[in-house]
């Protein structure tokens, strides 16, 4: 194989013994050949002849054969059966390519192309893997020609390098999508055992858009969107929030809060979406730890945690367990088969459109001709106004999910619902009860009160406590607010300061309408009621006081009438004085004239 070209010229039996590229015949030339020898008859001394010419082409191979053909006036087949008797049939040779430290090896069959060529035409793939293969036959061709390595047609190289392609399409996976395709497509996945998880254990959490079309309250059309907990031992769904838009960290954190109303999770699993990653669901997560300061609320002010490992227990409905740290576990991108969850929603939209008979079913498939059905029928709904409102399709919604916790999971051959409360009777969770689950997992704000009322999202409040913090001469006119995203009457406040004391919860003040005579009575019943809550505080700490401001008073008006007397004494002495002066000057110049 390692001959030079001068001595395959000079020798045409070496030359028929050699192979152009990934040659492995047994003998290396004819003239030790068992089979073949020089002297034979005009049968064999043809074969090596054309063997030979064959192996000392100008062209390609294709068009040599063709020409021993027309030169020996004999088929392709016979001529191929001739190389196969002198050369003996191709054998496998192995080329190497590196992958995370491992050699993997791959196998190919020629007689025209040398090894190098080949690892040089593999290696030039894997590097540009938005090449077409083509240009890479072509640069492997010209390379091969500065080398000196023997290549086959441009046809030839082709098969050779899709032979390759299809042996090592695992590296190719993870050459082109690195370690997230690799492991999505090439490596063994993992098969969990869920029902080793304890319920609340682990609830995962993920984003749905639905695949139909709703009108909204006002008549719009638009596309639902949800977010979903599942309880990652029995698969239930333990907590959903529904939007009209596009999610963000209230629907997480709500769809948390319905979670949690069984007991506080150990972890949560969601993607590594912004709203997941927010400084909001973060805060509710501190919060669940039970580690957090509790603001000092009035209903916590007692709790005297002693130890870690201690049951804490207060006057009231809420318990503390041991304390433990809610984790939160998150997805590597783009690869569903890591959360479950990915697989439900199929299934569960496959439910829904039984149930809704698929008005307004809007989801895009692979098959154009489908896909086009699918866009005209919900086209036709959307134009008939046959669509479901908003309320109509998640009351739907609803359905399907109290049927998946009722239904058997094939899988493990339990029912979802009945497996998760049967555990958390066996293995229960701590609570807290709803008021206190407000105070950790609403979203909070600051507001600045006026008139005794806060203005919270287009909506005003009030509360008898906010005076304290109106008027010229109130010192700190803020507040601390805790409120739900969806529904406007669960509203907390708290003391805007290090203590974030518990105010109330405040009432909604909405514009009255001017000639309802009784709204109109019942807003000035607040006003005289707060009016008169203040006077009776002016009463009751008044009296305890002394009165100053009366002799003050006093004294300063006879010092006043004094003063104001004494200049207008002095006043009437000086126009006397002045009269006085004027009329003895007047005698002066009459007597003067007279005389």
């Amino acid at each position: 194989n390692n001959q030079s070209q001068e001595q395959k010229n000079s020798d045409p039996a070496a030359t028929a013994a050699v192979s152009g590229a990934v040659s492995a015949a047994p003998a290396a030339s004819l003239v030790t050949s068992k089979k073949i020898k020089y002297g034979g008859n005009m049968k064999e001394n043809t074969m090596i002849a054309a063997v030979s010419d064959i192996e000392n082409r100008t062209g390609s191979v294709k068009e040599a054969v063709l020409a021993a053909c027309r030169k020996y006036g004999v088929s392709k087949a016979t001529i191929y059966n001739w190389i196969n008797a002198i050369k003996g049939k191709p054998a496998e040779e192995n080329g190497q390519i590196q992958a995370f430290g491992e050699v993997m090896d791959f196998k190919v069959q020629t007689t025209t192309t040398s090894p190098g060529a080949i690892e040089y035409m593999v290696g030039t793939y894997l590097q540009n893997q938005r090449v077409t293969k083509q240009l890479i036959v072509e640069k492997t061709i010209e390379k091969a020609a500065e080398m000196g390595w023997r290549t086959g047609s441009k046809a030839t190289m082709m098969r050779l390098l899709l032979n390759v392609r299809k042996q090592c399409g695992a590296a190719i996976s993870l050459k082109r999508g690195g370690t997230t395709a690799f492991t999505k497509w090439v490596a063994p996945l993992m098969r969990r055992e869920l029902t080793s998880y304890l319920p609340l254990d682990l609830i995962v959490g993920d984003q749905h858009i639905f695949d139909f079309f709703v009108f909204d309250d006002k008549g719009n059309v638009c596309r639902p969107e949800c977010y979903v907990f599942v309880d990652m031992g029995s698969r239930m769904i333990v907590g959903f929030h529904a939007t009209l838009g596009h999610y963000n960290s209230n629907d997480v954190a709500c769809a948390l809060y319905e979670a949690c109303r069984f007991g506080m999770p150990k972890a949560i699993y969601t993607d590594m979406g912004k709203p997941e990653l927010s400084k909001h669901v973060n805060q509710v997560r501190h919060n669940l730890t039970v580690l957090s300061e509790f603001y000092d609320y009035n209903a916590l002010k007692n709790f005297k945690i002693e130890g870690l490992d201690e049951l804490v227990e207060a006057e009231g409905a809420t318990k503390f367990w041991q304390i433990e740290t809610v984790d939160h576990k998150v997805a590597i991108g783009r690869r569903p088969n890591s959360k479950p969850i990915e697989g439900y929603f199929a299934i569960l939209e496959k439910k829904l459109y039984d149930i809704t008979g698929g008005r307004g079913y809007c989801k895009r498939v692979a098959d154009p001709d489908e896909n086009l059905k699918i866009i005209a029928e919900a086209e036709k709904h959307k134009k008939s106004k046959k669509l479901l409102r908003f309320d109509e399709f998640f009351q739907c919604v609803f359905e399907v999910f109290e049927w998946w916790n009722g239904h058997e999971v094939s899988t493990d051959h339990i029912v979802p619902q009945e497996w998760f409360f049967e555990g958390l009777r066996n293995n229960p969770r701590p609570q807290l009860d709803e008021q206190h689950f407000d105070f950790m997992l609403l979203p909070e704000k600051v507001c600045t009160v006026r008139h005794s009322k806060i203005k919270l999202n287009g909506t005003e409040y009030y509360h008898p406590e906010l005076s304290k913090y109106s008027g010229n001469y109130s010192r700190e006119n803020r507040v601390w607010v805790k409120y739900h995203p969806d529904d406007r009457e669960r509203v907390h406040l708290f003391t805007y300061d290090k203590k974030h004391e518990y105010i109330g919860m405040p009432e909604i003040m909405d514009k009255i309408n001017p000639n309802d005579e009784e709204q109109v009575a019942a807003r000035m019943e607040i006003q005289k009621r707060l009016q008169k809550q203040w006077r009776e505080f002016i009463d009751r700490y008044e009296q305890k006081g002394e009165s100053l401001q009366r002799e003050t008073k006093a004294k300063f008006a006879l010092d006043e009438m004094a003063e104001r007397a004494e200049r207008t004494e002095n006043t009437k002495r000086i126009v006397k004085e002045a009269r006085k002066k004027i009329s003895q000057k007047e005698a002066d110049e009459l007597f003067l004239a007279g005389s």
